[in-house]
């Protein structure tokens, strides 16, 4: 736990990136305290904000910002310190499902420091995949408490509610909570454990009929639904295997860390190699759960963690990192399983001090890449070339950072791979040639703009939207009014 937060100080000095500047510094919601009553109450889940389902990570942040205002160092603190929590749960529960010590420590130092986490400790408005972990292992976690008590089961079922309410990939809980019980209690006392695994299916089920039941009808933020991969369901469960033996190649070799994937990332990944992958890994990790029980329960976790971020139904960004973070600790709890069983003991202390070394190296390389948006998107820019956020975004921090000029070839490059059709780096290349006094170029920019999307016409709904930050807002009705 100590390694984990020395390990991302760094990032206390990181700006908001991405997803965090529309969430802390355009949005207004988690600025104002009479939410809290809507997020409390779950009335949220009828309202057109964003992360409306997911009042948990919604209240989180809510925190964060009446202590902190809209200042990062704030909402970056929160990050590490629930990563490490995070990390101490990952030992806690090795241990309650019997790892030995030594192998516990290596679940954990692995689960410290792997790079594949780094974008969920580094970006704040991602904190719905920590706040998913922290509950999903601490409902564990109490239920396998020995002796059982009433009160782990209403623990457990209290975690189950918030691992739900922070992000869809809680729904799987309940399951890990029942297959915890049964491990560690049997099937003699279940009369004693298994009204709180009702319970914990009960709040959770409770919560997602809610959550689908009351979605608003209507959004100005999410104003198109995320189209199915590929085309047709055949072809997203084709391209999610070779995501899924991505992602697997990642947890062993993290070389090919990106903000933004896309087609490139898959090119070494066919689909036959895949599929063989796949079958190999699912093969060797039944065999171990022949061998550990503690193996069964982590490999559960990864695939069932993996379910809801799949492309089966369709979501708005194909892959991430982020969606890595709670399979993390599945994958850790099978190395535990497998050191316990093999009786390391000094061998597994070496072990956790040669992955310390060789993963946490490119951790902190990686943090690198989120101090801010010009680093994050320079970086995403050279490993995915064909990322249109990657050049769009970079051109807006080009202008943010008072660098006009570099914001014109960024931006160009971001109206090529839309071929024109995206009003967003046109509105960029607008606002970049106004501060080079290009004016006449400004404006016919903006003229294109507004011809391809009408809300550019009114840079306040598009601020409402959370497509554009309140400074670029201004800059867009400057220009405006000369047209």
């Amino acid at each position: 736990m100590l390694v984990a937060g020395l390990l991302y100080l760094p990032m206390l000095r990181a700006d908001f990136v991405w997803d965090a500047r529309a969430q802390v510094l355009t949005g207004d919601y988690i600025q104002q305290s009479k939410h809290w009553i809507d997020v409390l109450t779950l009335r949220v889940l009828t309202h057109d904000v964003l992360d409306f389902n997911r009042p948990v990570h919604l209240a989180s942040m809510m925190i964060d910002a009446a202590v902190w205002g809209r200042n990062p160092l704030g909402f970056h603190l929160t990050n590490l310190l629930m990563h490490v929590a995070a990390v101490g749960l990952v030992i806690g529960v090795g241990r309650r499902l019997g790892a030995s010590e030594a192998a516990a420590f290596l679940a954990g130092l692995f689960f410290a420091v792997h790079p594949l986490l780094c974008e969920t400790v580094a970006e704040p408005s991602y904190r719905e995949d920590l706040l998913v972990m922290l509950f999903t292992l601490a409902a564990i976690w109490f239920v396998a408490r020995q002796p059982f008590r009433r009160i782990d089961g209403v623990a457990a079922a209290l975690c189950c509610f918030l691992a739900v309410g922070a992000k869809e990939s809680g729904a799987a809980t309940p399951l890990l909570v029942a297959m915890a019980a049964w491990f560690v209690h049997g099937r003699k006392s279940w009369k004693t454990w298994a009204p709180a695994v009702i319970g914990c299916f009960v709040v959770s089920g409770t919560f997602l009929v809610l959550r689908f039941v009351l979605e608003p009808k209507t959004s100005v933020i999410f104003t198109n639904p995320p189209s199915r991969l590929g085309g047709t369901v055949l072809d997203s469960v084709l391209i999610q295997t070779r995501i899924t033996a991505f992602y697997l190649r990642q947890l062993i070799w993290p070389t090919e860390l990106c903000a933004d994937y896309g087609v490139m990332s898959l090119k070494h990944y066919p689909l036959g190699f895949a599929l063989t992958a796949l079958i190999l890994v699912i093969v060797l990790q039944a065999w171990l759960a022949t061998k550990s029980r503690l193996c069964m329960l982590g490999s559960t976790l990864y695939w069932l963690a993996l379910l809801p971020v799949s492309n089966l139904v369709p979501i708005y960004r194909p892959m991430a990192d982020r969606f890595l973070y709670l399979p993390m600790a599945g994958m850790a709890l099978v190395l535990a399983g497998v050191a316990t069983w093999l009786r390391w003991g000094k061998a597994a202390i070496l072990s956790s001090l040669c992955i310390a070394a060789l993963l946490g190296g490119v951790c902190v390389k990686r943090q690198a890449v989120w101090q801010n948006s010009v680093a994050l998107w320079t970086d995403t820019r050279a490993r995915n070339p064909l990322s249109f956020d990657a050049p769009n975004n970079l051109a807006a921090a080009f202008v943010d950072a008072g660098h006009p000029a570099k914001a014109l070839e960024p931006a160009a490059y971001a109206i090529k791979l839309s071929n024109a059709k995206s009003a967003d780096p046109l509105s960029i290349q607008a606002m970049a040639l106004d501060a080079l006094g290009r004016t006449a170029e400004a404006e016919e920019s903006m003229r294109q703009a507004i011809a391809l999307d009408a809300r550019y016409g009114n840079p306040d709904q598009l601020v409402e939207a959370l497509t554009c930050e309140k400074p670029h807002a201004e800059r867009l009705k400057i220009i405006i009014k000369r047209l």
